[in-house]
């Protein structure tokens, strides 16, 4: 169940070689994929970390806590591909599981992404369905992303930009934000739902090996700002590529 409120997760990951449906934020790719080492040019990502609270659209729904998570994104053709996987999210007092399947298909300088995504909460199961819009404008990653849950016959609505900076090899230098808006999700009724910023220091540790520690605040406003107060929260994750 949820326990408590505090802070928003801005899930986006340092590569935009991955697809939606991993994160609410996840930036999809807007380029075309170089092919995976696979069977087919499949390519495998897994992935793990830790963070010091477990927070979903703006609502805390763990203290400290981890996940795993693993997706098989397939080649379908120019800029096409299909992505499928799995994630828990697990701690001391909370426990998330997810299965989610998206087709993304680049459109000149734009990529458009839909799926599904089943998630099995403490509070009960829930399904979603979502559309990611992906683009390039002024040097920064753009993202829209619209899911709508049919358990809480809402929609959550995200606007999210980050751009990337090569540091000293093998650093590299992340920096996203963004700002949502629910009609009927959390709480009744529609306005915008949080604000947020993540920093991210990505270390490729090897080919396909990268370490990430982040840092995030969430900033909640109108349906959130009477349960919620400002928060600033971190983790680290450890991904690899074949």
């Amino acid at each position: 169940m949820i326990k408590k409120t505090k802070a928003i997760l801005f899930a986006s990951t340092v590569s935009l070689a991955t697809p939606a449906f991993a994160g609410e934020s996840t930036f999809i790719a807007t380029a075309d994929r170089p092919a995976g080492n696979l069977l087919g040019g499949a390519h495998l990502t897994v992935e793990g970390g830790v963070w010091s609270d477990f927070i979903f659209r703006g609502r805390e729904l763990g203290d400290t806590s981890g996940d795993a998570r693993a997706e098989l994104i397939f080649p379908l053709g120019d800029n096409a591909s299909l992505s499928l996987g799995g994630r828990y999210v697990g701690g001391d007092d909370y426990e998330q599981s997810e299965g989610f399947a998206a087709v993304q298909q680049g459109f000149g300088a734009v990529t458009l992404a839909a799926g599904y995504r089943f998630l099995g909460l403490d509070a009960g199961d829930r399904h979603e369905l979502g559309l990611m819009l992906g683009t390039q404008i002024a040097g920064l990653d753009w993202m829209l992303s619209l899911f709508h849950d049919t358990e809480f016959s809402g929609e959550y609505i995200e606007l999210a930009a980050r751009k990337s900076w090569s540091l000293s090899e093998p650093v590299s230098l992340g920096l996203g934000g963004g700002i949502s808006a629910v009609s009927d999700y959390w709480v009744p009724g529609s306005g915008f739902n949080h604000a947020f910023l993540r920093l991210d220091l990505p270390v490729s540790v090897r080919d396909g090996v990268t370490l990430t520690p982040w840092i995030a605040g969430n900033f909640p406003v109108d349906k959130l700002d009477d349960i919620q107060s400002d928060e600033v929260y971190g983790g680290v994750s450890l991904r690899l590529d074949f």
